[in-house]
């Protein structure tokens, strides 16, 4: 990561810094920019004739948060729901609307140098139908102990919530 010092100074490549987190056995990532906070999810109500990504709303001290299921777009299967599970409340602030994405676990917040994150160009593997693709901003190459690297999605979020106020899914 940090480059050899020279005359008492060290340089450091330039770090991304994320919120790890799993769906259906995937891992993906958020920009810790794009997290207001985590929350236990409890009490989210259906809302008939929504979209397959809308799972509900829940109470959020005093606020309705629209609840995300990022599964649709990520083309990725369901899991049962665990006591794992948790709400990213993301951060919206040219929105009024709170949101949050319910996630199966949440690993914690990372740091990756930038040399890490790479376009998904690179990743021809990533779903024909183009939804996956546009759901995810760049691909991480993580820590693996079984292989050279991991692929951990960084999702946009952003392009998520777009998504599932149009309806769309990823063709499941």
């Amino acid at each position: 990561m940090a480059a050899e010092a020279t005359e008492g100074t060290e340089r450091q490549e330039p770090t991304v810094r994320v919120v790890e987190f799993t769906l259906g056995g995937e891992r993906f990532a958020v920009h810790v920019t794009d997290v207001d906070n985590i929350e236990d999810p409890e009490g989210v109500t259906r809302i008939p004739r929504t979209g397959e990504a809308i799972e509900g709303v829940m109470d959020l001290r005093g606020e309705i948060t629209a609840i995300i299921d990022p599964r649709v777009h990520l083309d990725v299967d369901a899991e049962p729901t665990t006591e794992e599970q948790q709400v990213l409340v993301l951060d919206q602030s040219k929105d009024k609307q709170k949101l949050g994405f319910r996630v199966d676990r949440i690993h914690g917040v990372e740091n990756y140098p930038e040399s890490a994150v790479e376009d998904t160009e690179d990743f021809p593997e990533l779903d024909s139908t183009g939804v996956q693709r546009q759901a995810i901003r760049a691909i991480i190459r993580g820590p693996s102990e079984e292989s050279d690297f991991e692929p951990i999605g960084l999702v946009d979020a952003d392009e998520i919530v777009r998504l599932s106020r149009q309806g769309r899914g990823a063709g499941r």
